[in-house]
């Protein structure tokens, strides 16, 4: 990311094309938003960074797992210019 970008993250419900985790650079002068990488992940509807700010973590809803209903997490490692691996 540039030095007026802010790196940001997106989760989406993987629907209708949606790959969903979106790693972005944020422009602060202008607002534009400009995707970095993309991680796949279902339904990836709550975001949060761990304390170091070296991990995305990603609460899942899945319909079910094994039939019975539940959710998930997913753990990501940030790499230096967004990328986002497991």
């Amino acid at each position: 990311t540039g030095a007026m970008e802010t790196l940001c993250f997106i989760g989406t419900y993987s629907q209708r094309g949606s790959a969903g985790i979106y790693s972005c650079a944020l422009h602060r002068g202008d607002g534009s938003l400009r995707v970095l990488h993309t991680a796949a992940a279902q339904n990836a509807t709550f975001l949060a960074l761990t304390p170091d700010g070296k991990t995305l973590l990603a609460s899942l809803e899945i319909g079910d797992i094994s039939g019975a209903p539940g959710g998930g997490l997913a753990a990501l490692r940030i790499g230096k210019g967004g990328e986002l691996t497991p």
